[in-house]
């Protein structure tokens, strides 16, 4: 069963979507240029965009180009818009787009697409690149004051040194200090260590400002928060000393591991952290970073992939670490000339990745957003079969970061409210973006930051009628006390209107409470037309947003009592995947709705009390509904069962 009632998705508009997912360097930078950017985007007219950017240090190119990229995405109709890329470098190797050549500028230009060319500050844009471009951005170095406003350091808290710059740190460091940071003394303090130990490895290793060999990545020792990944990684930073120490066989270290989990939750850290912690060599690559090899062509492709194990091959103990591997398709796909790429892709990939004797010494971690489409052979055994969910933080986690980052301006039942919308979809860096934007509108009104400033950032306005919020509130009213007549109290109420549904009643699933008895496909069923009932009974009749959609209530419970009479035995025969008779499954929802609206008519009064409580706050989190289900004698008030 879902976890769910209705569907909950995060809304916003298209713009809103492309710099939420900005990390917090990057949004740093985004918002030093958009203004140029998104002016010279809307004004191109009918001409492919061209946009010529020289960035005040070469390790911030990368997150210059995320900036850029997002900017352009921001003012253009289609958010996915695909955008060439060239980049000025002394580098051998480029990690995204193209070397930038004058001469081939026609040819990317000739192919429709945006075209973005970066420079470090040693490269000057050619004056003829300075007179076509549609827009020419010189990326200051951000000041102290932009720096301290992206850590949330206050009046009251310590401040970076007079003089400090953005250069002095590396985008990752911010990233890292942002997203792990619980306040901005705590985000302040994580900075200046992990910069610290940046430049002791630097001035050790004799690398400067810009080597690469001292590499500015905090030990695994340092970081928080990483739950069982965490843990493996101690252990495989001990197995690797053992091996190093000739005490274990490499047959003994696990040599892959794959992190799964959303966009900013630091899985690219972890496995820089445990390169460093363990003092091996360290590779990260990616299927982009492949495709952009040369001329792209497979074979070159394949040669990239194959280069990279040979530099860890030379380099043992080593660590490759493969990002976005999801952009890599599983064999198979409907698509036949993508399919054949692909198996070329993944083909090779296994080779480099099979056997504990061919890659004795490399541990290969890869990480992804989504992994239901890897390539099945990827994840067996000896490859990556190590599976690792690294997940964003829970609600308890989540109030407590805001918290810290809002300070006591802030209510903390608004902070609550907000913490339970958001719970599982928000990192660090989001939070930071929400504080930072109250904050600003604060400012802006010439005040101290306050609880409506947080509700006005996080909490989209509610501009549907009276009526039809009353209406929405009911209905979820009816869900979730039908829950709590169950014993089961939901962990959050929304009447936050989103892409997919106009409010919510989440819970969690407790498998172990599942049976597979008949009462469990009544309950199920009962919870479900709850929300029309409470209509029907509390206002005269049900809408039509109870039952219109594939996913819909009426939707959800006719699937449930449709597999009850034809695949779980609970109906006219035992048969398996029997046809479903639609005449038995209107005569069973029939007696489960009168049902249902008996019980509402029983708990009128609780639904209309909740319904009138949902208005007033717009999002009731668990602690709120556990309370109202104690008042109204659906739970224990001494032992906190069901009543």
């Amino acid at each position: 069963m879902q976890g769910e009632v209705d569907d909950i998705a995060d809304s916003g508009s298209h713009r809103d979507r492309i710099v939420a997912a900005l990390s917090p360097s990057a949004r740093l930078l985004f918002d030093a240029i958009d203004g140029n950017v998104a002016a010279a985007t809307r004004s191109r007219g009918e001409r492919t965009l061209l946009v010529t950017v020289r960035v005040f240090s070469p390790e911030w190119l990368d997150t210059a180009r995320q900036a850029v990229k997002a900017s352009i995405r921001a003012a253009w109709p289609d958010q996915y818009l695909p955008i060439t890329v060239l980049t000025a470098t002394s580098e051998s190797r480029l990690e995204h787009g193209y070397p930038f050549e004058l001469q081939r500028l026609p040819e990317m230009l000739a192919e429709a697409s945006p075209c973005l060319c970066l420079f470090p500050p040693d490269h000057e844009p050619p004056e003829m690149l300075r007179a076509i471009s549609d827009a020419v951005v010189e990326i200051a170095d951000p000041a102290r004051e932009n720096i301290e406003r992206l850590l949330g350091l206050g009046d009251a808290l310590p401040h970076l040194p007079d003089g400090t710059m953005g250069s002095a740190y590396r985008p990752l460091e911010l990233d890292f200090a942002v997203g792990r940071g619980r306040s901005p003394a705590e985000r302040l303090s994580l900075l200046q260590e992990i910069s610290g130990l940046r430049l002791a490895d630097d001035a050790r290793s004799g690398a400067g400002p810009a080597g690469t060999t001292g590499a500015a990545r905090p030990r695994i020792e340092d970081l928080h928060g990483y739950g069982e990944a965490g843990r493996w990684a101690l252990q495989l930073v001990a197995d690797l000393s053992a091996y190093r120490e000739g005490t274990i066989g490499w047959e003994d270290v696990d040599a892959g591991a794959l992190f799964v989990g959303p966009p900013g939750t630091g899985k690219t850290l972890l496995a820089q952290a445990i390169a460093n912690s363990a003092g091996v060599h360290f590779i990260a690559t990616s299927y982009a970073q492949w495709q952009s090899n040369r001329s792209g062509h497979l074979g070159d492709v394949t040669k990239a992939i194959r280069a990279v194990f040979e530099a860890a091959a030379k380099n043992l103990p080593a660590i490759v670490f493969i990002d976005e591997i999801d952009t890599v398709q599983g064999r198979g796909g409907s698509d036949r000339s993508a399919d054949a790429w692909f198996t070329a892709i993944v083909t090779c990939l296994l080779e480099c990745l099979d056997g504990i004797g061919r890659r004795e010494g490399v541990v290969v971690i890869a990480a992804c957003n989504d992994d239901a489409n890897l390539d099945a052979a990827l994840v067996r055994s000896g490859r990556l079969d190590r599976r690792f969910w690294i997940d964003l933080p829970d609600e308890a986690s989540l109030a407590g970061i805001f918290r810290h980052h809002l300070g006591d301006g802030i209510d903390a039942s608004a902070i609550d409210r907000v913490a339970t919308l958001f719970a599982g979809t928000l990192s660090g860096a989001d939070v930071v973006r929400i504080a930072r934007d109250a904050r600003r509108r604060a400012r802006l009104a010439g005040r101290s930051i306050q609880t409506e400033d947080l509700i006005a950032v996080a909490v989209p306005g509610d501009e549907r009628a009276p009526a039809v919020r009353r209406r929405i509130a009911i209905h979820e009213a009816g869900h979730a006390v039908a829950r709590m007549n169950f014993g089961q109290v939901p962990t959050s109420l929304s009447l936050v209107e989103t892409e997919h549904s106009g409010g919510a009643v989440v819970f969690d699933v407790d498998e172990g409470s599942f049976e597979g008895l008949p009462g469990d496909v009544v309950r199920e069923a009962v919870c479900m037309l709850a929300g029309r009932a409470a209509e029907e009974v509390i206002l005269g009749s049900p809408s039509a947003g109870a039952g219109g959609s594939a996913s819909s209530d009426l939707a959800q419970v006719t699937r449930i009592v449709a597999n009850a009479e034809t695949s779980l035995g609970f109906g006219g025969t035992l048969v398996h995947g029997a046809q479903i008779d639609g005449a038995a499954v209107h005569r069973r929802l029939a007696r489960l709705y009168a049902e249902t609206i008996v019980l509402v008519r029983r708990h009128r009064a609780a639904i209309e009390a909740l319904a009138d409580l949902a208005l007033d706050r717009r999002v009731l989190g668990r602690a709120a509904l556990a309370e109202f289900a104690r008042g109204h004698g659906f739970i224990d008030p001494d032992h906190g069962g069901p009543a």
